[in-house]
């Protein structure tokens, strides 16, 4: 099977300038006709029911305050009269726990 690649770039399709309408038809070019207006289209999103409840948790999520001030007062308290007790273990289990979390 022989291939011409002497003709190759004598299609217009395969040119480096652009072919007009007219030069190809031989009729003479029309003014592109202008859009339509586009009106606005409205958009809407429909959620499953695992995200409605996600959004509804997220909600009530929010509603609730950062810090909890009845715990940060009763601990104040027991700092006051000595009888706050850390547990060293505990502690070190958490710091252990959240090292193997953060690296692995």
């Amino acid at each position: 099977m022989a291939i011409d690649f002497n003709s190759i770039n004598n299609n217009p399709a395969n040119s480096s300038k652009p072919v007009t309408k007219e030069a190809r038809d031989g009729a003479p070019a029309q003014a592109p006709a202008t859009p339509a207006p586009v009106s606005p289209k409205s958009e809407s999103v429909n959620l499953s029911q695992s995200g409605r409840t996600l959004s509804e948790a997220e909600s009530a999520l929010s509603r609730q305050p950062e810090i909890d001030d009845s715990k940060v007062e009763s601990i104040r308290q027991a700092l006051q009269d000595g009888s706050f007790k850390i547990d060293a273990e505990e502690v070190a289990q958490k710091m252990l726990d959240m090292d193997n979390s953060i690296f692995g």
